[in-house]
């Protein structure tokens, strides 16, 4: 996936602004070989299209970090992760993204519940194996958009939800579990479901 620059809060766009807009992201999954995938979450980041050094991101957010199962919420429910405010420039140009990032919690993090901050468990073994997230505690799981989501003065709120495939998304070598990118991707559209709050 390609880069994006750092996350501090706020948008490195130097334009005046004259309004804001909002890009709310959920998650949902399609259930396949695992009982539990279990993620600890927290940072969501959403990187701009037009300005590739922009990054806007929900640190600031009461409700994260959150642990979430993402098996919980099949087909067509959907967890609410984060609603990320954006500026929009003066002039009413577009602002489009090209990826979202999940920051991911590390093992030992004091944020962490349970035995492991990340961990899946196999459908008929309950045990818990540590899932290991290369480069989810740093940059984080980048997800690329299919095709650029945009908002605009007057289409100023853009719904979105990551849909999480384990099939494809967890990469099962022996005695280890890596989560990857590929079997995760975006879908733009309306909640299926009231946000949890």
């Amino acid at each position: 996936a390609c880069g994006g620059g750092g996350g501090d809060g706020s948008s490195s766009s130097s334009s005046v602004t004259s309004t804001s807009g909002t890009v709310s992201i959920g998650l949902t999954d399609n259930q396949v070989g695992y009982n539990a995938v279990v993620l600890t979450i927290k940072e969501v980041g959403i990187v701009a299209s037009n300005t590739a050094t922009t990054y806007y991101n929900s640190t600031g957010l009461g409700d994260l970090p959150v642990t979430v199962n993402v098996l919980d919420y099949p087909g067509e429910q959907t967890f609410h992760l984060a609603d990320i405010e954006v500026d929009l420039p003066e002039n009413g140009d577009p602002v489009c993204f090209k990826q979202i990032r999940l920051v991911l919690a590390a093992e030992g993090d004091p944020d962490c519940t349970e035995e492991f901050c990340n961990y899946v468990i196999e459908k008929g073994d309950p045990t818990k194996h540590e899932l290991k997230t290369p480069s989810g505690q740093q940059s984080g799981v980048k997800i690329l958009t299919p095709n650029d989501f945009c908002i605009e003065a007057g289409n100023d709120t853009a719904q979105v939800t990551i849909d999480f495939d384990p099939a494809k998304a967890i990469v099962d070598n022996p005695n280890k579990f890596i989560l990857k990118p590929t079997g995760i991707r975006i879908i733009e559209g309306s909640w299926s479901t009231a946000p949890v709050s």
